[in-house]
């Protein structure tokens, strides 16, 4: 039996700084020194087709008009290729 990986991050609008915890990087292939603290890093990596969609549930939870984050896109993990990801949040003022 395998358990399922989870990754951690938190978010710091104000300064667009992110933390991403050790797990969150292995699951797309770097090691936590390899990550770039910062929301672009995140960002920069959703699919293009899907990157849009994203922002705007993003957008929409940060002005508070939807309780729950939760979207799942493709991202591109350091070898290149892409893997489905389910990211979800809540936020806590």
């Amino acid at each position: 039996m395998q358990a399922s990986k989870d990754g951690i991050f938190d978010y710091y609008p104000e300064t667009g700084e992110v933390y991403y915890s050790p797990g969150w990087a292995e699951i797309l292939g770097f090691s936590i020194d390899e990550i770039d603290p910062y929301y672009s890093f995140w960002e920069e990596k959703i699919h293009p087709e899907d990157r849009d969609n994203v922002l705007n549930i993003l957008l929409l939870h940060l002005e508070g008009k939807i309780p729950l984050f939760h979207v799942e896109h493709r991202i591109r993990m350091k070898s290149g290729q892409r893997q489905f990801q389910a990211a979800s949040s809540s936020m806590s003022w």
